[in-house]
């Protein structure tokens, strides 16, 4: 595993005033589930060398990589003003389940879908309302993911992407599948790298891809529910780059190594593989504070599984190459290659 890119390096007040709205906001949410009746165990304190070596990641991602962005920055605020007062309104419900250990709690019309749906995919990631089952689920997502990151996850999506272009030239166009894509920020970034290519965003949830539409109406989506570990409608050899960020950790061992035997089919020999998620155990015993917060605060029923894993191992096991690993933040970045 490769350390952090040391260059270009961030400064404190570039990171600073996402930092603390972030971090005020986060413990504006735990008053109001205090105050709800739902009051969460306060985590530990992080101790002077766990706050350096965070604030050293941190310093580490690059500054920017371009995002199209078609909203105005008054629109973005008055959206994340709207999120905020959203993800305010559900977090006593998300605290009480995470204090009652409940996952399966669906609204009747999510509940009656919920067959058409694997079973591992049947429970409310995170403790969320609705799951990934909703477009008011959607629309709280960008912002929790802030929190959960503490407001620098876009920077964490902007490093990985940036790492394409050590492989891929900006200036060609590609055939490039997403899979995972959420509400559409990483996708957005790698179509900002690479403008000329086709891009193709998918996900198991369509109101996600729905307010995916919303932020970026120029991406395009399909219009059918896509897991990673069926990609059946994409032909043998007809891609030249796979990616997705933060699925494998919410995946059970079994479907993630289906998902990476799909994602090799459908790659041309010499296509790649970009993978964004959680960094793992075999990545280092000074992350093991991170990741013990992640698992104790953000419920994830596959993590336990993936934690011990090696991502850049399993991607050699599916016969990939792999080209680069590296940490960003307490996440990690894998690049692979189908052999030519």
């Amino acid at each position: 595993m490769t350390a952090p890119t040391p260059t270009p390096r961030l400064t404190l007040w570039q990171v600073l005033p996402a930092f603390a709205l972030h971090q005020a906001e986060f413990l504006a949410l735990r008053v109001v589930t205090w105050l709800a009746g739902a009051a969460l165990p306060a985590p530990p304190p992080l101790t002077a060398a766990q706050r350096s070596l965070a604030f050293d990641r941190i310093r580490a991602l690059v500054p920017l990589v371009p995002t199209p962005q078609p909203l105005s920055w008054w629109v973005r605020a008055q959206r994340h003003l709207r999120a905020l007062a959203a993800v305010t309104l559900d977090a006593p419900a998300m605290a009480r389940r995470r204090l009652a250990a409940e996952d399966r709690d669906f609204p009747p019309q999510i509940e009656a879908a919920l067959g058409d749906f694997p079973v591992y995919y049947r429970r409310n990631f995170h403790h969320q309302t609705d799951g990934y089952l909703s477009v008011q689920s959607g629309r709280r997502y960008d912002l929790q993911f802030e929190l959960v990151f503490s407001g620098i996850g876009h920077r964490v999506r902007r490093t990985a992407a940036s790492h394409l272009t050590r492989f891929l030239h900006p200036g060609r166009a590609y055939r490039m599948l997403e899979c995972g894509s959420g509400t559409g920020d990483l996708g957005a970034i790698v179509r900002g790298l690479y403008p000329e290519s086709d891009l193709l965003c998918t996900d198991p949830s369509l109101p996600y891809l729905e307010v995916l539409r919303e932020k970026y109406p120029s991406l395009q989506t399909r219009r059918e529910p896509t897991f990673m570990e069926d990609l059946s409608f994409a032909e043998d050899r007809s891609l030249d780059l796979v990616f997705a960020g933060f699925v494998f950790h919410e995946l059970p061992p079994e479907v993630a190594a289906r998902a990476l035997d799909e994602a090799f089919r459908v790659l041309e020999p010499g296509g790649m593989l970009l993978l964004l998620d959680s960094s793992q155990a075999t990545d280092g015993e000074e992350n093991a504070f991170a990741l013990d917060r992640f698992a104790e605060e953000f419920y994830e029923p596959w993590f336990a599984d993936y934690r011990p894993r090696s991502l850049q191992a399993d991607v050699a096991e599916h016969g990939f190459e792999l080209l680069h690993a590296e940490l960003v933040y307490f996440s990690k970045v894998v690049v692979a290659r189908r052999p030519s």
